[in-house]
């Protein structure tokens, strides 16, 4: 399955989207998919908020506050990720 974003940061990671293990234990590839899935929530969280400021400054308050909301549950989806992780260390 392939999928787009219209954003920079790097997908050179395997998703894994067919959830193979490749010889690792199912809670090495946990460790490994955890540490990518934060990653790249990190990196949409930030990417709302940079659309969220740009949307504030040309007036679009509703979109803006919208896009923040977004991007605070995009924060808390990180942190419970950061839990499940730690669980698997």
């Amino acid at each position: 399955m392939t999928h787009h974003h219209d954003h920079t940061h790097n997908h050179d990671d395997n998703h894994t989207h067919g959830h193979e293990t490749g010889g690792l234990s199912v809670k090495e590839k946990l460790a490994t998919l955890f540490e990518h899935w934060i990653r790249h929530n990190e990196s949409h969280g930030q990417t709302y908020m940079q659309w969220a400021n740009r949307a504030k400054e040309e007036g679009l308050a509703d979109i803006s506050a919208g896009l923040s909301e977004v991007a605070e549950l995009t924060d808390k989806i990180t942190e419970k990720l950061k839990s499940a992780a730690a669980s698997v260390k």
